[in-house]
């Protein structure tokens, strides 16, 4: 026995770096299940399964993650095939951040780009509140008792499509929020605090719309995908509306305790192994 050990290298099995878009399921598909990405096998070398959002379980998808974690990268995936099965759009963001979405443009309802300010992100959502409670949708749904969308007869679905509504930064978008309670006079009140509390009641209701949406557009064909960098009751994804957001996604292998405020029960997530991260 000359007790020599035989060393061969060999390269471990590693995840890819990245998964290409399957742009295949965008020419026949029907919005009701949308693949964001895949969940990640053991190893690399074992299959990978698509990553999926079922809309029928739940309308209402909730993202949470730090500046530069993937966010609207992750909104763009789900958008292409919302898009492609014929939604239609809403988008409100932040007027810097908007460029993330100029792609959609061409395919949003026209008067439903909120991005260019607070002002125009709150007309577009108090619009929409509008439509869901006192507008033509809402009459033909009380008028026919239609209860959920993928129930209502084919003309009432072309007519009447589905509406995928986008909010992105919202903890930004709301985080001066504040209603004015007062008239201000413009003789005897400063510009900075006219402008204060017009800017503050902008937000307010920004802030409320969302809340009437998860509460109010489930049954007439409204999706709601909101992206927050912070998930708390300060930022007004307090318990009660972060529990009737169906879908959670967090994005960061390490995400911080305010993004972990995403997840219902923040110990049953698992932890990400340092291999991953």
């Amino acid at each position: 026995v000359n007790h020599v050990i035989h060393v061969i290298p060999g390269t471990p099995p590693t995840f890819l770096p990245s998964h290409p878009y399957p742009f295949d399921q965008l020419k026949d598909c029907d919005g009701g299940r949308t693949r964001f990405g895949v969940w990640l096998p053991e190893s690399g070398d074992q299959p990978y399964e698509d990553a999926v959002i079922d809309w029928r379980e739940s309308p209402f998808v909730l993202i949470g993650g730090e500046p530069g974690s993937g966010k609207s990268v992750c909104i763009n995936a789900i958008l292409a095939t919302l898009i492609a099965a014929g939604d239609d759009l809403s988008i409100i963001d932040l007027n810097n951040k908007a460029t993330d979405y100029y792609w959609t443009r061409p395919w949003v309802t026209p008067g439903h780009w909120g991005c260019e300010s607070d002002v125009q992100g709150a007309g577009v959502l108090n619009r929409l509140i509008w439509d869901i409670e006192h507008g033509e949708r809402a009459k033909v749904w009380k008028e026919n008792a239609w209860q959920n969308w993928y129930e209502i007869p084919d003309w009432a679905k072309r007519k009447y499509p589905r509406h995928t509504v986008v909010v992105d930064e919202f903890s930004s978008l709301v985080d001066k929020a504040a209603m004015t309670r007062t008239i201000p006079k413009p003789d005897k009140t400063l510009p900075a605090v006219f402008r204060a509390m017009f800017m503050g009641q902008a937000q307010y209701d920004i802030k409320y719309a969302v809340q009437r949406l998860v509460r109010t557009a489930r049954a007439q064909g409204y999706r709601l995908i909101l992206a927050s960098q912070t998930v708390n009751q300060q930022s007004g994804l307090g318990p009660t509306i972060r529990d009737l957001f169906g879908h959670r996604i967090i994005m960061g292998a390490s995400p911080s305790a305010s993004v972990l405020g995403t997840l219902h029960d923040q110990k049953s997530m698992p932890a990400v192994p340092g291999r991953v991260k």
